[in-house]
């Protein structure tokens, strides 16, 4: 399961074929007057929570989208909704500050990650094979827009102090900056 962050109010889910099925469903079955897709959203949004490394707002009206993948899977979209004439109700995702980790294939994306960032955040650039995995701390830059800025470049999600440590070991470190 791959999850991201959608703007400050919203997350985007990919389940793949083998995912669903472990979740004992299929696309074509997802309807949400079912209660096996109530159970089967409330644990993809549990495991949202687990990766993101923060609690998920379920408090407010949201909006659930699911298309389908085209090899059995899916994406699943939700959106926190606002209430009345208020521009947005608050965020889907509530987060304390910490570790950013981005992944991808790209040396290109990651290259293009660091130039965004620019020189106000800490960063670690580690290989493993043909992946290539970013960590990122900021305590000038808002937890928010740093999350935003990185989303555009890969897989992103919170780092725990355990996920950092692992990376450090297992991966081949490239290169690192400070916070400037």
């Amino acid at each position: 399961m791959k999850c991201r962050l959608l703007k400050e109010n919203g997350i985007e889910i990919k389940l793949s074929r083998e995912e669903l099925n472990a979740l004992d469903i299929t696309y074509d079955k997802l309807d949400y007057a079912n209660i096996e897709t109530r159970r089967v959203l409330w644990t993809v949004l549990d495991e949202a929570r687990l990766q993101l490394g923060s609690a998920i707002d379920l408090s407010g009206k949201m909006l659930i989208e699911a298309q389908s993948d085209g090899a059995g899977g899916c994406i699943l979209d939700f959106t926190l909704l606002p209430v009345g004439n208020e521009r947005s109700r608050g965020k889907l995702v509530k987060r304390d500050c910490c570790c950013l980790q981005l992944e991808t294939n790209s040396a290109d994306a990651v290259l293009d990650a660091v130039q965004a960032m620019g020189d106000k955040v800490t960063i670690s650039l580690f290989a493993d094979r043909e992946k290539y995995r970013l960590l990122c701390r900021t305590d000038t830059i808002p937890y928010e827009k740093a999350f935003a800025v990185l989303t555009e470049f890969g897989t992103l999600s919170r780092c725990s102090a355990l996920q950092e440590a692992k990376t450090r070991e297992h991966w081949q470190l490239l290169w690192e900056r400070k916070e400037a």
